[in-house]
């Protein structure tokens, strides 16, 4: 997963810098953090990236235009994600590449070919209360954060030390 980096799909042709992308099944560079590895150039990974997602902050991201590209470089899923409604009527559209057309999806927790899925979910995270684009699993199941996942873990080690 990388998030605001560019994708480099074609040689002397300008990136396109979606918010977050999402591709399996590649061989990450051990210096990832590093600036030279700070762009996806599609035929080093060797791939297009499975997923793509934009998130709408202003009606100038051009978030219309990119879905354009991401069609004709082939990106298997395109999601849009609009909290505040700003460019459509949907707070979050999903598209699948289907027989050379992105089709919307009606049912978006299930991604059949990640395994994965999204969903919005509507709490508290990292002291914002809102709606958040969250990522789960096959079956619709939210996936923890980092943060939510070690939260849990020391809950659960305090009640294990109390019991014992």
């Amino acid at each position: 997963i990388f998030a605001n980096v560019g994708l480099f799909f074609a040689l002397k042709k300008p990136p396109v810098v979606p918010d977050v992308m999402l591709s399996l099944d590649v061989k990450i560079p051990k210096e990832v953090q590093e600036k030279k590895h700070r762009s996806y150039f599609v035929w080093e990974y060797k791939k297009v990236p499975d997923l793509v997602i934009e998130i709408v902050s202003n009606k100038k991201g051009g978030e219309n235009e990119k879905q354009v590209i991401y069609y004709a470089i082939g990106v298997s899923y395109y999601a849009l994600f609009d909290p505040a409604l700003r460019i459509s009527t949907q707070v979050l559209q999903v598209y699948e590449l289907r027989n050379g057309a992105y089709v919307q999806l009606r049912q978006y927790a299930n991604l059949p070919n990640l395994d994965l899925g999204l969903k919005l979910w509507h709490g508290s995270y990292e002291g914002v209360k809102t709606t958040w684009l969250r990522w789960c699993d096959s079956k619709g199941r939210r996936l923890e954060t980092g943060t939510e996942s070690s939260r849990c873990a020391q809950r659960l080690a305090k009640k294990a030390k109390t019991r014992a």
